[in-house]
Formats: structure tokens, C-alpha cells, sequence
């Protein structure tokens, strides 16, 4: 449910935020 989503949230920040 949410935390699949809120899981796939972080995942992408941490990913975007890899400058």
C-alpha cells in the first residue's frame, strides 16, 4: 500500500540526491 510508495519515494530521492 503506502509503503511501497513512500519505499519508492525515498529510493528516488536517495537516487536524484546521488550528485
Amino acid at each position: 500500500m503506502g509503503l511501497e510508495v513512500a519505499a519508492a519515494r525515498l529510493g528516488a530521492l536517495y537516487t536524484t540526491s546521488d550528485y
